[in-house]
């Protein structure tokens, strides 16, 4: 996501940029995934959406840390991915084909009418970490519901024991603390990714059970587990 922002005039999101991309870099050829002695090319994505002066801007950022770098329409990235892939036949490809690329920040779209040279590339600042941001506020709503007696998502009681939910006093500091620390909000949101992942991935497994994907320590007074399953992500 953070590749993916368009803060382009803020001096501190440029350096941050530059240092991620130059790591990455660095690794490559720490680990001999690429010679820096030879010509390497480098393909990075970015949202449909975007016009083409971000384009030019995000390559031009890009460059000055990472030679030879193209910036490809993540959307049609995909659809060239899918072609080298077989998914589709040569009949098929004769035809209209639309790709839609859902992200965790954007979703992203090309549309190619009969193999057109010139594919028409769309995309909108929606994506699916609107789900983990979702799941993090269930699961303190569920933990806060419990102890007022007013379930109406899901009985906690059948999942956990008492001493497994918050108490309101914990419901209010833990509540507290996600909106004064962003960092600790990332961190939640990022188990809570993980809780998304491993529920698509074994979607069956979920049917009655709450998926497990262990637990985030917050300043050492809470233990923050996401709560999902399949009747709690049909309600989102």
């Amino acid at each position: 996501m953070l590749l993916k922002s368009r803060k382009f005039d803020d001096l501190s999101y440029q350096k941050t940029i530059k240092e991620f991309v130059n790591a990455i870099y660095q690794h490559l050829s720490d680990t001999t995934q690429i010679q820096t002695e030879d010509t390497n090319y480098f393909f990075v994505g970015c949202p449909s959406g975007w016009w083409i002066e971000e384009i030019q801007t995000y390559q031009q950022l890009l460059s000055e840390t990472v030679p030879n770098s193209t910036i490809v329409k993540e959307s049609r990235a995909a659809l060239m991915h899918a072609k080298e892939s077989g998914i589709f036949t040569i009949q098929e490809l004769e035809k209209s084909v639309l790709v839609i690329d859902i992200g965790s920040s954007t979703t992203d779209y090309t549309l190619v009418k009969g193999m057109s040279d010139t594919p028409i590339d769309f995309g909108h600042d929606l994506g699916a970490s609107l789900i983990e941001k979702e799941i993090l506020n269930k699961t303190v709503e569920l933990h806060r519901q419990y102890r007022e007696q007013k379930e109406d998502i899901l009985k906690l009681g059948k999942y956990l024991d008492d001493e497994e939910v918050w108490t309101l006093a914990e419901i209010e500091k833990l509540e507290t603390i996600l909106k004064q620390s962003p960092i600790y909000r990332n961190r939640c949101e990022l188990r809570c990714r993980k809780a998304k992942e491993e529920y698509f991935n074994y979607q069956d497994t979920y049917e009655d059970d709450l998926v497990n994907v262990g637990s985030e320590d917050i300043q050492r007074k809470f233990k923050f587990s996401p709560l999902v399953m399949v009747r709690l992500l049909m309600r989102f």
